[in-house]
């Protein structure tokens, strides 16, 4: 029965960090576009990077 209880806690906390690392995806493509609007190429690429670490964890 713990075994049970555990996998639900894991699974909760897994959503959790999935849910959590999308949204700063989501934050870190709002940076790049800012970025790209003020010409801003390198600082594009360092949320770009970013975003994409975030959307492999």
């Amino acid at each position: 029965m713990s075994q049970i209880m555990e996998l639900k806690f894991t699974s909760k906390s897994l959503q959790r960090q999935s849910r959590k690392c999308e949204n700063e995806e989501k934050a870190e493509k709002l940076k790049i576009k800012k970025a790209m609007e003020k010409g801003n190429v390198d600082g594009a690429r360092i949320y770009a990077e970013n975003a994409i670490r975030n959307r492999t964890k």
